[in-house]
C-alpha cells in the first residue's frame, strides 16, 4: 500500500482539480486515515501526508551512524571543595 503518489499527485494539481486519494487496504493504519475529516480537503491531504511520513520513518533504522564515543579515564582525583565550605565545617 503506497498512497504517496497519489498524494503527491493530488498535491500538484491541487485539491480542486484531482480527489482525495481513497484508502482501500485494511489495516489499523488505514483505519487512521480514514478517520481525517475531509471536508476540507486541504487540510485532509497535508494529515494524511503527515501521517504518511510518520509511519514510513516509524521503526526504520537512521541513515548514517557514528561510532560511541570512547569512555574518559576514571577520575582518581578527588576535587577541592571551595574555601568557603572548608571554613564553615572546620
Amino acid at each position: 500500500m503506497s498512497l504517496w503518489p497519489a498524494i503527491v499527485k493530488t498535491a500538484l494539481l491541487g485539491t480542486e482539480r484531482a480527489e482525495l486519494p481513497m484508502v482501500t487496504a485494511v489495516s489499523p493504519f488505514t483505519d487512521l486515515l480514514r478517520q481525517i475529516d475531509s471536508t476540507d480537503p486541504e487540510a485532509a491531504l497535508l494529515t494524511m501526508a503527515g501521517l504518511i511520513d510518520l509511519h514510513e520513518q516509524a521503526g526504520s533504522s537512521p541513515a548514517q551512524t557514528a561510532p560511541l564515543p570512547e569512555q574518559p579515564p576514571a577520575d582518581t582525583e578527588k576535587p577541592e571543595p571551595p574555601a568557603h565550605v572548608t571554613r564553615h565545617l572546620s
